[in-house]
Protein backbone atom coordinates (compact mmCIF):
# COMPACT_ATOMS: atom_id res chain seq x y z
CA UNK A 1 0.00 0.00 0.00
CA UNK A 2 1.09 3.51 -0.70
CA UNK A 3 -0.55 6.77 0.29
CA UNK A 4 -0.58 10.28 -1.16
CA UNK A 5 -1.09 13.32 1.05
CA UNK A 6 -3.83 15.58 -0.30
CA UNK A 7 -3.86 19.39 0.08
CA UNK A 8 -6.44 19.10 2.89
CA UNK A 9 -4.15 16.71 4.85
CA UNK A 10 -6.13 13.56 4.15
CA UNK A 11 -4.40 10.55 2.63
CA UNK A 12 -5.57 8.61 -0.41
CA UNK A 13 -4.44 4.97 -0.31
CA UNK A 14 -3.68 2.76 -3.34
CA UNK A 15 -2.09 -0.61 -3.97
CA UNK A 16 1.51 -0.13 -5.06
CA UNK A 17 0.68 -1.89 -8.34
CA UNK A 18 -2.26 0.45 -9.08
CA UNK A 19 -1.87 2.47 -12.30
CA UNK A 20 -3.18 5.60 -10.57
CA UNK A 21 -0.58 5.18 -7.82
CA UNK A 22 2.20 4.76 -10.37
CA UNK A 23 1.06 7.88 -12.21
CA UNK A 24 0.75 9.93 -9.03
CA UNK A 25 4.14 8.76 -7.79
CA UNK A 26 5.76 10.18 -10.93
CA UNK A 27 4.01 13.56 -10.61
CA UNK A 28 3.56 13.90 -6.83
CA UNK A 29 6.58 12.02 -5.48
CA UNK A 30 6.99 14.54 -2.65
CA UNK A 31 3.51 13.65 -1.36
CA UNK A 32 4.09 9.87 -1.06
CA UNK A 33 3.59 8.47 2.43
CA UNK A 34 3.25 5.08 4.09
CA UNK A 35 -0.28 4.78 5.51
CA UNK A 36 -0.67 3.98 9.22
CA UNK A 37 -3.81 2.21 10.41
CA UNK A 38 -5.49 3.31 13.61
CA UNK A 39 -7.38 0.62 15.55
CA UNK A 40 -6.85 -1.81 12.69
CA UNK A 41 -8.14 -4.70 14.83
CA UNK A 42 -11.60 -3.14 14.99
CA UNK A 43 -11.66 -2.37 11.28
CA UNK A 44 -10.76 -5.91 10.29
CA UNK A 45 -13.12 -7.84 12.59
CA UNK A 46 -14.78 -10.58 10.60
CA UNK A 47 -17.98 -12.52 11.27
CA UNK A 48 -17.70 -16.12 12.45
CA UNK A 49 -20.28 -18.77 13.30
CA UNK A 50 -19.52 -21.58 15.71
CA UNK A 51 -21.57 -24.61 16.70
CA UNK A 52 -21.66 -25.90 20.28
CA UNK A 53 -22.94 -29.15 21.76
CA UNK A 54 -22.76 -30.63 25.22
CA UNK A 55 -24.38 -31.65 28.46
CA UNK A 56 -26.82 -29.04 29.70
CA UNK A 57 -26.60 -27.72 33.24
CA UNK A 58 -27.61 -24.71 35.28
CA UNK A 59 -25.28 -21.82 34.41
CA UNK A 60 -24.10 -23.14 31.04
CA UNK A 61 -25.38 -20.12 29.09
CA UNK A 62 -23.91 -17.80 31.70
CA UNK A 63 -20.50 -19.48 31.48
CA UNK A 64 -20.50 -19.29 27.67
CA UNK A 65 -21.56 -15.66 27.44
CA UNK A 66 -19.23 -14.58 30.26
CA UNK A 67 -16.23 -16.18 28.54
CA UNK A 68 -17.04 -14.59 25.19
CA UNK A 69 -18.11 -11.11 26.30
CA UNK A 70 -16.23 -10.46 29.51
CA UNK A 71 -13.13 -12.63 29.44
CA UNK A 72 -12.31 -12.32 25.73
CA UNK A 73 -14.09 -9.01 24.98
CA UNK A 74 -15.67 -10.43 21.80
CA UNK A 75 -18.87 -8.99 20.37
CA UNK A 76 -21.65 -11.53 19.88
CA UNK A 77 -24.04 -10.94 17.01
CA UNK A 78 -26.46 -13.83 17.57
CA UNK A 79 -26.75 -16.64 20.11
CA UNK A 80 -29.15 -19.56 19.71
CA UNK A 81 -29.09 -22.44 22.20
CA UNK A 82 -31.66 -25.13 22.87
CA UNK A 83 -31.80 -28.07 25.23
CA UNK A 84 -33.60 -31.37 25.08
CA UNK A 85 -33.07 -34.46 27.19
CA UNK A 86 -30.13 -32.91 29.03
CA UNK A 87 -28.19 -32.15 25.82
CA UNK A 88 -27.83 -28.61 24.51
CA UNK A 89 -27.02 -27.59 20.96
CA UNK A 90 -26.67 -24.18 19.42
CA UNK A 91 -24.81 -21.67 17.35
CA UNK A 92 -23.12 -18.38 18.10
CA UNK A 93 -22.36 -15.70 15.51
CA UNK A 94 -19.70 -13.23 16.57
CA UNK A 95 -16.97 -10.91 15.37
CA UNK A 96 -13.29 -11.72 15.85
CA UNK A 97 -10.19 -9.78 14.89
CA UNK A 98 -8.00 -12.63 13.66
CA UNK A 99 -7.57 -16.40 13.41
CA UNK A 100 -5.53 -16.61 16.65
CA UNK A 101 -8.41 -15.04 18.60
CA UNK A 102 -10.86 -17.49 17.02
CA UNK A 103 -8.65 -20.48 17.87
CA UNK A 104 -8.23 -19.24 21.45
CA UNK A 105 -12.01 -18.81 21.73
CA UNK A 106 -12.72 -22.32 20.46
CA UNK A 107 -10.12 -23.78 22.81
CA UNK A 108 -11.47 -21.83 25.79
CA UNK A 109 -15.07 -22.79 25.06
CA UNK A 110 -14.03 -26.45 24.78
CA UNK A 111 -12.69 -26.29 28.35
CA UNK A 112 -16.03 -25.19 29.85
CA UNK A 113 -17.46 -28.02 31.95
CA UNK A 114 -20.05 -29.92 29.92
CA UNK A 115 -19.17 -28.68 26.45
CA UNK A 116 -18.41 -31.66 24.21
CA UNK A 117 -17.80 -30.01 20.83
CA UNK A 118 -17.08 -26.56 19.43
CA UNK A 119 -16.82 -26.29 15.63
CA UNK A 120 -16.47 -23.35 13.27
CA UNK A 121 -19.26 -23.27 10.66
CA UNK A 122 -19.79 -21.49 7.35
CA UNK A 123 -21.95 -18.38 7.61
Amino acid sequence: MVGFTNPDGSITVHKKSCRVAESQASTRGDKVTVPRWVNAAHVTDFPVKISLRGLDRVGMLSDISQLISQSMNINMRRLVLGSEGGIFEGTIELFVGDRDTLEKLISSLSRIDGIQSVVRMDL
